[in-house]
């Protein structure tokens, strides 16, 4: 029999927990894709038994899924209701009555057909970072080359690698990656270190890293951060 239905947030992923009493001795439950479920004897009938039984169960879940990155299954960008790009939160809408898609730059809305696949919805939402966050990102690079390694910088672009989250050339090409402007604003300034650390060594040595370290101490943090999230922030 069917218990209880409620939705939990685990690490911002939403989590349906349906809760059922069985004709069992044992409690347990199971985690299928971002749905938790928890059988409960139906020898207990005090309501306050099985809430007990029920938020334990839940605690067990959760700190399953927390210590397992792999269950926390977060949908793809085309499929959320809203992005953030270099910590600017865009709503994100789909309407039957538009034919192609609109930025409303006032309220931070991007509107598309209702009839657009992911491919399309991912070539407009390319083409809108690399068109709208093109001098912010500059600014960004810029500021921080200042306050760190202080070396000449020949170009800041955008692009859409696949296989990494930014790339510096021995000349001072500074590229960043659609999908790092994806990730938390922290994580995005790590990224730019790493790179303009290159200005320095062309290398991953540990002097490179010592280099790293000394202006960005945290760097392991986001190293593990989008080697354990880095699916999610993939446009």
């Amino acid at each position: 029999m069917l218990y209880s239905v409620e939705e939990i947030y685990i690490q911002d992923v939403a989590f349906q927990v349906k809760t059922y009493l069985k004709d069992t001795r044992n409690h347990n439950y199971r985690i299928r894709g971002n749905n938790i479920g928890i059988t409960i004897s139906a020898f207990y009938k005090s309501k306050v038994e099985i809430e007990k039984f029920k938020a334990e169960w839940i605690d067990n879940a959760i700190a399953r899924i927390e210590s397992e990155p792999r269950l926390l299954i977060r949908k793809s960008l085309v499929e959320r209701k809203s992005i953030a790009v270099l910590g600017i939160v865009y709503t994100i809408e789909y309407l039957e009555d538009i034919f192609r898609p609109k930025f409303i730059p006032n309220s931070k809305k991007i509107q598309f057909p209702k009839s657009y696949d992911s491919p399309k919805i991912r070539t407009y939402l390319r083409s809108f970072i690399q068109k709208n966050i093109q001098t912010a990102i500059e600014q960004r690079v810029s500021y921080i080359n200042q306050i760190t390694v202080q070396k000449t910088l020949n170009s800041i672009s955008i692009k859409s690698h696949k296989s990494r989250w930014g790339s510096c050339s021995s000349k001072g090409d500074v590229t960043i990656s659609i999908n790092t402007l994806l990730a938390p604003r922290w994580v995005l300034d790590y990224v730019i270190v790493h790179e303009l650390c290159h200005r320095v060594y062309m290398d991953h040595s540990p002097k490179f890293w010592a280099e790293v370290a000394r202006y960005f101490p945290k760097y392991a943090l986001a190293k593990k951060l989008l080697k354990d999230r880095g699916a999610e922030f993939s446009l």
